[in-house]
Protein backbone atom coordinates (compact mmCIF):
# COMPACT_ATOMS: atom_id res chain seq x y z
CA UNK A 1 0.00 0.00 0.00
CA UNK A 2 1.51 3.29 -1.24
CA UNK A 3 1.63 6.46 1.62
CA UNK A 4 1.17 9.49 0.46
CA UNK A 5 3.87 11.51 2.40
CA UNK A 6 7.71 10.18 1.79
CA UNK A 7 9.83 10.62 4.70
CA UNK A 8 13.04 12.56 4.14
CA UNK A 9 15.27 11.15 1.60
CA UNK A 10 17.90 9.51 2.61
CA UNK A 11 20.74 9.95 0.32
CA UNK A 12 24.20 8.73 1.57
CA UNK A 13 25.04 9.48 -0.46
CA UNK A 14 26.39 15.69 -14.80
CA UNK A 15 30.88 18.70 -20.44
CA UNK A 16 30.46 19.51 -23.67
CA UNK A 17 28.81 21.50 -26.56
CA UNK A 18 25.88 19.68 -28.09
CA UNK A 19 27.61 17.67 -31.12
CA UNK A 20 31.00 17.63 -29.86
CA UNK A 21 32.16 21.05 -30.39
CA UNK A 22 33.75 21.08 -26.67
CA UNK A 23 36.95 19.88 -26.55
CA UNK A 24 38.76 18.41 -23.17
CA UNK A 25 42.50 19.33 -21.51
CA UNK A 26 44.03 16.71 -20.44
CA UNK A 27 48.16 17.89 -20.65
CA UNK A 28 48.37 21.04 -18.88
CA UNK A 29 51.83 21.27 -16.87
CA UNK A 30 51.97 18.43 -13.87
CA UNK A 31 54.84 20.36 -12.55
CA UNK A 32 52.40 23.66 -11.27
CA UNK A 33 52.73 24.18 -7.66
CA UNK A 34 49.74 24.86 -5.25
CA UNK A 35 49.25 28.44 -4.41
CA UNK A 36 50.15 29.73 -1.01
CA UNK A 37 46.48 31.38 -0.19
CA UNK A 38 46.36 34.85 1.83
CA UNK A 39 43.98 33.95 4.14
CA UNK A 40 41.29 36.42 5.90
CA UNK A 41 39.44 35.58 8.53
CA UNK A 42 36.26 37.90 7.28
CA UNK A 43 34.29 35.84 5.45
CA UNK A 44 33.23 39.16 3.59
CA UNK A 45 36.80 40.18 2.53
CA UNK A 46 37.10 39.20 -0.78
CA UNK A 47 35.91 40.90 -3.40
CA UNK A 48 34.15 37.79 -4.89
CA UNK A 49 30.68 38.21 -4.09
CA UNK A 50 29.51 34.62 -3.15
CA UNK A 51 25.13 33.96 -3.80
CA UNK A 52 24.77 31.01 -1.42
CA UNK A 53 25.75 29.66 1.96
CA UNK A 54 27.29 26.42 2.65
CA UNK A 55 27.49 24.50 5.73
CA UNK A 56 29.27 21.51 6.78
CA UNK A 57 27.06 18.61 6.48
CA UNK A 58 28.08 17.80 10.26
CA UNK A 59 26.77 21.07 11.58
CA UNK A 60 23.10 21.95 12.53
CA UNK A 61 22.86 24.99 9.82
CA UNK A 62 21.56 24.47 6.18
CA UNK A 63 24.13 23.74 3.11
CA UNK A 64 22.47 25.89 0.72
CA UNK A 65 20.51 28.99 1.44
CA UNK A 66 19.51 29.63 -2.42
CA UNK A 67 16.12 29.73 -3.54
CA UNK A 68 13.27 30.40 -5.52
CA UNK A 69 11.53 33.97 -4.89
CA UNK A 70 8.47 32.35 -7.02
CA UNK A 71 7.71 29.15 -8.81
CA UNK A 72 8.38 30.19 -12.75
CA UNK A 73 5.64 29.63 -14.75
CA UNK A 74 4.44 26.58 -15.84
CA UNK A 75 4.30 27.58 -19.73
CA UNK A 76 7.87 28.74 -20.59
CA UNK A 77 10.97 27.06 -20.35
CA UNK A 78 12.61 29.68 -19.24
CA UNK A 79 12.84 30.90 -15.36
CA UNK A 80 14.38 33.17 -12.53
CA UNK A 81 16.02 32.08 -9.51
CA UNK A 82 16.72 34.96 -6.82
CA UNK A 83 17.27 34.49 -3.42
CA UNK A 84 20.96 35.17 -3.26
CA UNK A 85 22.77 35.54 0.15
CA UNK A 86 26.49 36.20 1.35
CA UNK A 87 28.49 33.50 2.10
CA UNK A 88 29.52 32.99 5.93
CA UNK A 89 30.91 30.87 8.37
CA UNK A 90 29.64 29.68 11.50
CA UNK A 91 31.10 29.91 14.63
CA UNK A 92 28.80 26.57 15.78
CA UNK A 93 30.95 23.83 16.21
CA UNK A 94 28.23 21.37 16.37
CA UNK A 95 29.56 18.19 15.79
CA UNK A 96 28.00 14.95 14.00
CA UNK A 97 28.05 11.08 13.91
CA UNK A 98 30.88 9.19 12.86
CA UNK A 99 32.00 7.14 10.32
CA UNK A 100 35.28 6.64 8.14
CA UNK A 101 35.60 3.37 7.22
CA UNK A 102 36.36 2.60 3.27
CA UNK A 103 35.89 -0.98 2.30
CA UNK A 104 35.12 -0.43 -1.64
CA UNK A 105 32.69 -3.28 -2.11
CA UNK A 106 30.84 -3.65 -6.01
CA UNK A 107 26.91 -4.34 -6.14
CA UNK A 108 26.26 -4.55 -10.05
CA UNK A 109 23.94 -7.65 -10.40
CA UNK A 110 21.79 -7.79 -13.61
CA UNK A 111 18.64 -6.66 -13.93
CA UNK A 112 15.52 -7.51 -15.77
CA UNK A 113 12.46 -6.06 -17.43
CA UNK A 114 8.99 -7.95 -17.16
CA UNK A 115 8.24 -7.78 -20.38
CA UNK A 116 10.82 -7.36 -22.75
CA UNK A 117 14.69 -7.49 -22.84
CA UNK A 118 16.66 -7.12 -19.86
CA UNK A 119 18.58 -3.64 -18.50
CA UNK A 120 22.50 -4.25 -18.95
CA UNK A 121 24.24 -5.65 -15.48
CA UNK A 122 24.64 -2.33 -14.68
CA UNK A 123 21.25 -1.61 -14.10
CA UNK A 124 20.89 -3.48 -10.84
CA UNK A 125 21.09 -2.60 -7.12
CA UNK A 126 21.18 0.72 -5.55
CA UNK A 127 24.34 1.00 -4.18
CA UNK A 128 27.21 1.20 -6.24
CA UNK A 129 30.88 0.11 -6.48
CA UNK A 130 31.89 2.12 -3.48
CA UNK A 131 30.74 1.85 -0.16
CA UNK A 132 27.73 4.44 0.63
CA UNK A 133 24.83 3.42 -1.03
CA UNK A 134 21.60 5.04 -0.57
CA UNK A 135 18.94 2.45 0.13
CA UNK A 136 19.28 1.78 4.04
CA UNK A 137 17.37 4.07 5.88
CA UNK A 138 19.09 3.15 9.31
CA UNK A 139 22.83 3.75 7.25
CA UNK A 140 24.86 6.33 9.37
CA UNK A 141 26.01 9.30 8.92
CA UNK A 142 29.80 9.37 7.67
CA UNK A 143 30.67 12.60 9.33
CA UNK A 144 32.60 12.11 12.29
CA UNK A 145 30.78 12.27 15.65
CA UNK A 146 33.37 14.08 17.54
CA UNK A 147 36.61 15.84 16.30
CA UNK A 148 38.91 12.72 15.50
CA UNK A 149 41.97 11.60 17.59
CA UNK A 150 45.28 12.72 16.13
CA UNK A 151 43.17 15.26 13.80
CA UNK A 152 45.44 18.13 12.24
CA UNK A 153 43.55 21.81 11.94
CA UNK A 154 43.91 24.92 9.35
CA UNK A 155 42.45 28.01 10.08
CA UNK A 156 42.37 31.83 8.61
CA UNK A 157 44.29 32.52 11.44
CA UNK A 158 46.67 29.63 11.67
CA UNK A 159 50.26 29.54 10.77
CA UNK A 160 52.08 26.56 8.98
CA UNK A 161 55.29 27.25 12.03
CA UNK A 162 52.57 25.93 13.97
CA UNK A 163 52.03 21.98 15.12
CA UNK A 164 48.56 21.83 13.52
CA UNK A 165 46.46 21.50 16.75
CA UNK A 166 43.19 22.86 17.23
CA UNK A 167 44.39 25.68 19.86
CA UNK A 168 47.35 25.90 16.95
CA UNK A 169 46.33 25.50 13.29
CA UNK A 170 48.31 25.32 10.16
CA UNK A 171 47.18 28.20 7.59
CA UNK A 172 46.93 25.83 4.20
CA UNK A 173 46.04 22.76 3.27
CA UNK A 174 49.30 21.98 1.60
CA UNK A 175 51.00 22.37 5.10
CA UNK A 176 48.36 20.04 6.40
CA UNK A 177 48.47 17.31 3.75
CA UNK A 178 52.45 17.36 4.19
CA UNK A 179 51.98 16.22 8.00
CA UNK A 180 48.78 13.92 7.36
CA UNK A 181 48.92 10.33 6.75
CA UNK A 182 46.70 7.66 5.55
CA UNK A 183 43.68 7.12 7.77
CA UNK A 184 44.09 10.87 8.94
CA UNK A 185 41.71 13.88 9.26
CA UNK A 186 42.49 17.51 8.33
CA UNK A 187 39.54 19.67 9.85
CA UNK A 188 39.34 23.25 7.85
CA UNK A 189 38.24 25.83 10.29
CA UNK A 190 35.22 28.31 8.96
CA UNK A 191 36.40 31.41 7.42
CA UNK A 192 37.40 32.74 3.78
CA UNK A 193 40.67 31.56 2.33
CA UNK A 194 41.44 33.83 -0.25
CA UNK A 195 43.95 32.79 -3.47
CA UNK A 196 46.03 35.56 -4.75
CA UNK A 197 49.63 34.46 -6.31
CA UNK A 198 50.19 34.72 -9.93
CA UNK A 199 53.02 32.72 -10.04
CA UNK A 200 50.23 28.97 -10.33
CA UNK A 201 47.64 28.11 -11.63
CA UNK A 202 46.36 25.29 -8.77
CA UNK A 203 44.62 26.75 -5.79
CA UNK A 204 45.50 23.39 -3.89
CA UNK A 205 47.42 20.76 -5.40
CA UNK A 206 46.23 17.16 -3.31
CA UNK A 207 48.94 14.82 -4.93
CA UNK A 208 49.35 12.71 -1.49
CA UNK A 209 47.02 9.66 -1.59
CA UNK A 210 45.29 7.93 1.36
CA UNK A 211 45.20 3.52 1.19
CA UNK A 212 41.82 1.16 1.06
CA UNK A 213 40.62 1.24 4.36
CA UNK A 214 42.35 4.36 5.67
CA UNK A 215 41.15 7.60 3.34
CA UNK A 216 42.34 10.88 4.15
CA UNK A 217 39.75 13.11 4.98
CA UNK A 218 39.66 16.77 4.01
CA UNK A 219 36.48 17.70 6.09
CA UNK A 220 35.65 21.60 7.11
CA UNK A 221 35.09 21.73 10.75
CA UNK A 222 32.34 20.33 12.50
CA UNK A 223 28.72 23.45 12.56
CA UNK A 224 31.76 25.33 10.47
CA UNK A 225 32.02 26.64 6.54
CA UNK A 226 35.25 27.18 5.34
CA UNK A 227 35.35 28.91 1.79
CA UNK A 228 37.89 28.80 -0.79
CA UNK A 229 37.99 31.79 -2.76
CA UNK A 230 39.70 31.77 -5.97
CA UNK A 231 38.67 35.12 -7.63
CA UNK A 232 42.33 36.37 -6.52
CA UNK A 233 43.98 33.62 -8.44
CA UNK A 234 44.89 34.95 -11.81
CA UNK A 235 47.99 33.76 -13.33
CA UNK A 236 48.08 33.31 -17.38
CA UNK A 237 46.74 30.05 -17.43
CA UNK A 238 43.65 27.74 -16.98
CA UNK A 239 43.29 27.84 -13.62
CA UNK A 240 41.91 24.86 -11.39
CA UNK A 241 40.77 25.75 -7.87
CA UNK A 242 41.49 22.08 -6.53
CA UNK A 243 43.73 19.92 -8.46
CA UNK A 244 43.02 16.37 -7.63
CA UNK A 245 46.00 13.65 -8.35
CA UNK A 246 45.68 11.07 -5.22
CA UNK A 247 43.72 8.13 -4.21
CA UNK A 248 41.36 7.37 -1.35
CA UNK A 249 40.68 11.21 -0.36
CA UNK A 250 37.65 12.21 1.19
CA UNK A 251 36.39 16.03 1.20
CA UNK A 252 33.71 16.76 3.02
CA UNK A 253 31.94 20.41 3.44
CA UNK A 254 33.74 22.66 1.90
CA UNK A 255 32.71 25.35 -0.54
CA UNK A 256 34.67 26.16 -3.69
CA UNK A 257 34.05 29.57 -5.90
CA UNK A 258 35.38 32.61 -7.59
CA UNK A 259 37.82 30.58 -10.22
CA UNK A 260 38.44 32.70 -13.33
CA UNK A 261 38.92 32.10 -17.10
CA UNK A 262 41.86 33.98 -17.40
CA UNK A 263 42.78 33.31 -21.18
CA UNK A 264 39.86 34.20 -23.43
CA UNK A 265 41.22 32.02 -26.29
CA UNK A 266 40.88 28.24 -24.86
CA UNK A 267 38.46 26.83 -22.69
CA UNK A 268 37.51 26.69 -19.50
CA UNK A 269 38.97 26.72 -16.07
CA UNK A 270 37.66 24.16 -12.70
CA UNK A 271 36.86 24.86 -9.57
CA UNK A 272 37.61 20.97 -8.99
CA UNK A 273 39.37 18.85 -11.72
CA UNK A 274 40.20 15.27 -11.12
CA UNK A 275 43.57 14.01 -12.95
CA UNK A 276 46.39 11.93 -13.56
CA UNK A 277 44.13 8.80 -12.25
CA UNK A 278 43.03 10.11 -9.16
CA UNK A 279 40.74 7.41 -8.08
CA UNK A 280 38.54 5.96 -5.53
CA UNK A 281 37.66 9.22 -4.05
CA UNK A 282 34.63 10.85 -2.32
CA UNK A 283 33.48 13.94 -3.15
CA UNK A 284 30.59 14.87 -0.27
CA UNK A 285 28.74 17.92 0.60
CA UNK A 286 30.40 20.41 -1.02
CA UNK A 287 28.62 23.87 -2.60
CA UNK A 288 30.75 24.68 -6.00
CA UNK A 289 29.49 28.23 -7.34
CA UNK A 290 29.90 31.29 -9.01
CA UNK A 291 32.68 29.81 -11.19
CA UNK A 292 34.03 30.75 -14.66
CA UNK A 293 34.41 26.88 -15.77
CA UNK A 294 32.74 23.32 -14.00
CA UNK A 295 31.97 22.61 -11.12
CA UNK A 296 33.44 19.55 -10.68
CA UNK A 297 35.20 17.71 -14.15
CA UNK A 298 36.60 14.15 -13.21
CA UNK A 299 39.49 14.21 -16.49
CA UNK A 300 40.43 10.89 -15.55
CA UNK A 301 40.29 8.17 -12.81
CA UNK A 302 37.72 5.93 -11.95
CA UNK A 303 35.92 4.75 -9.25
CA UNK A 304 35.15 8.38 -7.70
CA UNK A 305 31.91 9.13 -6.28
CA UNK A 306 30.60 12.55 -6.47
CA UNK A 307 28.20 12.82 -3.23
CA UNK A 308 25.35 15.49 -2.20
CA UNK A 309 27.27 18.39 -4.02
CA UNK A 310 25.68 21.43 -5.19
CA UNK A 311 27.16 22.71 -7.82
CA UNK A 312 25.05 26.32 -9.64
CA UNK A 313 25.78 29.63 -10.97
CA UNK A 314 29.03 28.25 -13.19
CA UNK A 315 29.35 30.85 -16.02
CA UNK A 316 32.58 31.01 -18.61
CA UNK A 317 31.55 34.85 -20.17
CA UNK A 318 34.39 34.58 -22.74
CA UNK A 319 33.22 31.18 -24.15
CA UNK A 320 29.54 32.35 -24.55
CA UNK A 321 28.78 30.31 -21.46
CA UNK A 322 29.49 26.66 -23.56
CA UNK A 323 31.91 24.99 -21.19
CA UNK A 324 30.86 25.89 -17.55
CA UNK A 325 28.85 22.40 -16.73
CA UNK A 326 27.72 21.45 -13.28
CA UNK A 327 29.47 18.40 -13.10
CA UNK A 328 31.62 16.67 -15.99
CA UNK A 329 32.85 13.10 -16.49
CA UNK A 330 35.35 12.32 -19.13
CA UNK A 331 37.62 9.69 -17.72
CA UNK A 332 38.71 6.59 -20.07
CA UNK A 333 38.19 4.87 -16.52
CA UNK A 334 35.42 2.92 -15.37
CA UNK A 335 33.31 3.32 -12.19
CA UNK A 336 32.74 7.29 -11.67
CA UNK A 337 29.41 7.74 -9.85
CA UNK A 338 27.02 11.09 -9.26
CA UNK A 339 25.04 10.58 -6.68
CA UNK A 340 22.08 12.73 -4.86
CA UNK A 341 23.86 16.30 -6.54
CA UNK A 342 22.11 19.18 -7.92
CA UNK A 343 23.17 21.24 -10.95
CA UNK A 344 21.33 24.54 -11.75
CA UNK A 345 22.10 27.58 -13.02
CA UNK A 346 25.14 26.76 -15.23
CA UNK A 347 25.90 27.75 -18.56
CA UNK A 348 26.40 25.02 -20.65
CA UNK A 349 24.83 21.69 -18.89
CA UNK A 350 24.36 20.56 -15.80
CA UNK A 351 25.85 16.92 -16.16
CA UNK A 352 27.87 16.12 -18.83
CA UNK A 353 29.75 12.65 -20.09
CA UNK A 354 31.15 13.88 -23.66
CA UNK A 355 34.25 12.01 -24.61
CA UNK A 356 33.66 9.29 -21.80
CA UNK A 357 35.27 6.21 -22.93
CA UNK A 358 34.93 5.02 -19.36
CA UNK A 359 31.23 4.30 -18.20
CA UNK A 360 29.26 7.19 -15.89
CA UNK A 361 26.53 6.98 -13.94
CA UNK A 362 24.69 9.52 -12.68
CA UNK A 363 21.62 9.01 -9.84
CA UNK A 364 19.17 10.64 -7.57
CA UNK A 365 20.17 13.70 -8.88
CA UNK A 366 18.76 16.77 -10.11
CA UNK A 367 19.28 19.24 -13.03
CA UNK A 368 17.76 22.80 -13.42
CA UNK A 369 17.63 25.67 -15.47
CA UNK A 370 21.16 25.22 -17.23
CA UNK A 371 21.57 26.99 -20.34
CA UNK A 372 21.39 30.22 -19.13
CA UNK A 373 23.71 33.04 -18.09
CA UNK A 374 22.83 32.37 -14.37
CA UNK A 375 19.74 34.20 -12.91
CA UNK A 376 18.34 35.57 -15.78
CA UNK A 377 16.38 33.88 -19.11
CA UNK A 378 19.25 34.41 -21.35
CA UNK A 379 20.50 31.76 -23.47
CA UNK A 380 23.89 30.83 -22.72
CA UNK A 381 25.94 27.35 -23.76
CA UNK A 382 23.78 24.28 -24.40
CA UNK A 383 20.91 23.65 -22.24
CA UNK A 384 20.16 20.07 -21.31
CA UNK A 385 20.02 18.68 -17.79
CA UNK A 386 21.99 15.85 -18.35
CA UNK A 387 23.70 15.27 -21.12
CA UNK A 388 24.47 11.70 -21.21
CA UNK A 389 27.52 10.58 -23.39
CA UNK A 390 28.51 11.30 -27.18
CA UNK A 391 32.27 11.85 -28.78
CA UNK A 392 31.41 14.63 -31.31
CA UNK A 393 30.59 13.91 -35.28
CA UNK A 394 34.15 12.13 -36.48
CA UNK A 395 33.87 8.55 -35.65
CA UNK A 396 37.41 8.25 -36.09
CA UNK A 397 37.70 9.66 -32.86
CA UNK A 398 35.35 7.18 -31.43
CA UNK A 399 36.79 4.45 -28.83
CA UNK A 400 36.86 0.75 -29.42
CA UNK A 401 34.18 -0.25 -27.12
CA UNK A 402 31.23 2.28 -26.72
CA UNK A 403 30.40 2.96 -23.03
CA UNK A 404 26.84 2.48 -22.15
CA UNK A 405 26.36 5.43 -19.51
CA UNK A 406 23.43 4.93 -16.81
CA UNK A 407 21.02 7.44 -15.79
CA UNK A 408 18.79 6.67 -13.45
CA UNK A 409 16.26 8.55 -10.74
CA UNK A 410 16.67 11.66 -11.85
CA UNK A 411 14.50 14.87 -12.62
CA UNK A 412 15.35 17.35 -14.75
CA UNK A 413 13.22 20.60 -14.84
CA UNK A 414 12.90 23.66 -17.13
CA UNK A 415 16.22 23.65 -18.89
CA UNK A 416 16.79 25.55 -22.16
CA UNK A 417 17.24 22.65 -24.80
CA UNK A 418 16.83 19.09 -23.20
CA UNK A 419 15.98 17.31 -19.97
CA UNK A 420 18.02 14.24 -20.93
CA UNK A 421 20.17 13.93 -23.74
CA UNK A 422 22.03 11.22 -25.84
CA UNK A 423 23.64 13.91 -27.56
CA UNK A 424 24.81 11.86 -30.89
CA UNK A 425 26.06 8.91 -28.94
CA UNK A 426 27.29 6.01 -31.23
CA UNK A 427 25.28 3.26 -28.75
CA UNK A 428 23.24 2.53 -26.15
CA UNK A 429 22.60 4.46 -23.12
CA UNK A 430 20.16 3.77 -19.99
CA UNK A 431 17.27 5.46 -19.18
CA UNK A 432 15.71 4.22 -15.76
CA UNK A 433 12.86 6.13 -13.53
CA UNK A 434 13.85 9.69 -14.83
CA UNK A 435 11.56 12.46 -14.88
CA UNK A 436 11.40 15.09 -17.41
CA UNK A 437 9.27 18.65 -16.88
CA UNK A 438 9.24 21.70 -18.90
CA UNK A 439 12.29 21.44 -21.11
CA UNK A 440 11.63 21.90 -24.81
CA UNK A 441 12.88 18.41 -24.96
CA UNK A 442 12.09 16.32 -22.59
CA UNK A 443 14.08 12.97 -23.73
CA UNK A 444 16.01 14.13 -26.80
CA UNK A 445 17.66 10.91 -27.84
CA UNK A 446 19.60 12.04 -31.21
CA UNK A 447 21.31 8.98 -32.62
CA UNK A 448 23.09 10.27 -35.97
CA UNK A 449 25.95 8.40 -35.53
CA UNK A 450 25.69 5.02 -35.31
CA UNK A 451 23.45 2.48 -34.22
CA UNK A 452 22.42 3.50 -30.77
CA UNK A 453 20.16 0.90 -28.67
CA UNK A 454 19.09 3.44 -25.97
CA UNK A 455 16.90 1.64 -23.11
CA UNK A 456 14.00 3.57 -21.77
CA UNK A 457 12.13 2.09 -19.05
CA UNK A 458 9.32 3.74 -16.48
CA UNK A 459 10.46 7.39 -17.14
CA UNK A 460 8.24 9.92 -17.39
CA UNK A 461 7.81 13.53 -19.62
CA UNK A 462 5.41 16.10 -18.55
CA UNK A 463 4.43 18.69 -20.84
CA UNK A 464 5.44 21.21 -22.07
CA UNK A 465 8.04 19.88 -23.92
CA UNK A 466 8.06 17.22 -26.65
CA UNK A 467 8.17 13.72 -24.20
CA UNK A 468 9.92 11.56 -27.12
CA UNK A 469 12.13 13.43 -29.55
CA UNK A 470 14.51 12.52 -32.20
CA UNK A 471 14.63 9.07 -30.98
CA UNK A 472 15.23 6.31 -33.98
CA UNK A 473 12.48 4.10 -32.97
CA UNK A 474 13.30 0.75 -34.75
CA UNK A 475 16.33 1.31 -32.31
CA UNK A 476 15.67 1.67 -29.17
CA UNK A 477 13.95 -0.33 -26.43
CA UNK A 478 11.15 1.48 -24.83
CA UNK A 479 8.78 0.47 -22.65
CA UNK A 480 6.11 1.77 -19.65
CA UNK A 481 7.23 4.92 -20.38
CA UNK A 482 4.47 7.95 -20.21
CA UNK A 483 4.63 8.54 -24.12
CA UNK A 484 3.89 4.74 -24.40
CA UNK A 485 0.92 3.14 -25.55
CA UNK A 486 -1.41 2.88 -22.52
CA UNK A 487 0.27 5.70 -20.78
CA UNK A 488 -0.34 9.10 -20.08
CA UNK A 489 0.91 12.18 -17.75
CA UNK A 490 -0.86 15.23 -16.48
CA UNK A 491 -0.30 17.54 -14.09
CA UNK A 492 -3.44 15.85 -11.85
CA UNK A 493 -0.57 12.72 -11.49
CA UNK A 494 1.26 14.96 -9.31
CA UNK A 495 1.30 15.85 -5.35
CA UNK A 496 3.64 18.93 -5.86
CA UNK A 497 4.64 21.13 -9.12
CA UNK A 498 6.00 23.69 -7.00
CA UNK A 499 9.41 24.20 -8.67
CA UNK A 500 10.57 26.19 -5.52
CA UNK A 501 11.00 23.15 -3.68
CA UNK A 502 13.36 21.57 -5.72
CA UNK A 503 16.29 23.92 -4.14
CA UNK A 504 15.02 24.02 -0.89
CA UNK A 505 17.61 23.16 2.01
CA UNK A 506 19.58 20.22 1.85
CA UNK A 507 19.07 18.94 5.90
CA UNK A 508 21.57 18.55 8.19
CA UNK A 509 23.49 14.99 6.49
CA UNK A 510 23.41 16.95 3.11
CA UNK A 511 20.53 15.05 1.83
CA UNK A 512 18.68 16.65 -0.74
CA UNK A 513 15.45 18.05 0.73
CA UNK A 514 12.24 16.13 2.04
CA UNK A 515 9.14 17.45 -0.14
CA UNK A 516 6.59 16.22 -2.39
CA UNK A 517 7.83 17.99 -5.87
CA UNK A 518 7.36 16.09 -8.66
CA UNK A 519 5.72 12.55 -6.33
CA UNK A 520 3.29 10.72 -7.99
CA UNK A 521 -0.20 10.96 -6.12
CA UNK A 522 -0.90 7.66 -4.70
CA UNK A 523 -3.93 7.90 -7.08
CA UNK A 524 -2.13 8.19 -9.94
CA UNK A 525 -2.36 6.13 -13.00
CA UNK A 526 1.35 5.81 -13.32
CA UNK A 527 1.73 4.19 -10.05
CA UNK A 528 2.80 0.29 -9.69
CA UNK A 529 2.61 -0.10 -13.44
CA UNK A 530 6.34 0.43 -14.54
CA UNK A 531 8.40 -2.60 -15.57
CA UNK A 532 10.68 -4.77 -13.43
CA UNK A 533 14.51 -3.22 -13.50
CA UNK A 534 15.96 -4.94 -10.85
CA UNK A 535 15.27 -2.46 -8.33
CA UNK A 536 12.97 -2.33 -5.14
CA UNK A 537 9.12 -1.11 -5.19
CA UNK A 538 6.02 -1.20 -3.63
CA UNK A 539 2.80 -2.59 -4.41
CA UNK A 540 2.22 -4.99 -7.80
CA UNK A 541 5.42 -3.18 -10.08
CA UNK A 542 7.16 0.03 -10.08
CA UNK A 543 6.21 3.22 -10.48
CA UNK A 544 7.04 5.64 -13.59
CA UNK A 545 9.18 8.51 -12.62
CA UNK A 546 12.26 9.03 -10.14
CA UNK A 547 11.34 8.67 -6.61
CA UNK A 548 9.95 5.57 -5.60
CA UNK A 549 13.78 4.39 -4.90
CA UNK A 550 14.73 7.60 -3.43
CA UNK A 551 13.79 7.39 0.32
CA UNK A 552 12.09 5.76 2.50
CA UNK A 553 8.28 5.31 2.64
Amino acid sequence: MKHAVYLPFLLLSLTACGGGAKTDENSQSSNSSSSTASISSNPSSSSFSSSSSSSSSSSSSSTDNASFSSAPSSTSSSSSIIGSSSSSSSSNSSSSSNSSSSSSSSSSSSSSSSSSSSSSSSSSSSSSSLEYGKSDCNAPNIAPAAIVDGAYFVAPDGDDENTGTEAAPFQTAQKAQSVVQAGGTVYFRGGRYVFDDLSTDIGVLFNKSGESGARIHYFAYPGETPVFDFFDLTPQARIRGFSVRANWLHFKGLELTGVQQILTNVNESWAIRIENGASNNIFEHLNLHHNEGPGLFIADGGNNLVLNVDSHHNYDPDRGGENADGFGCHSNDEGNIFRGNRAWYNSDDGFDFINSSGQCTVEYSLAFYNGFIPDTTIAAGNGAGIKAGGFGLDSSRFPAVIPRHIVRFNLAVGNRAQGFYANHHPGALEWINNTAYRNPKNFDMLADMGAAGHYLRNNIALSPGTALARATTSEISQQANSWNTGFSASNNDFVSLNESDALAERDNNGHLPANLFMHLEPSSSLVDTGSIVGFDYHGRAPDLGAFENWGCE
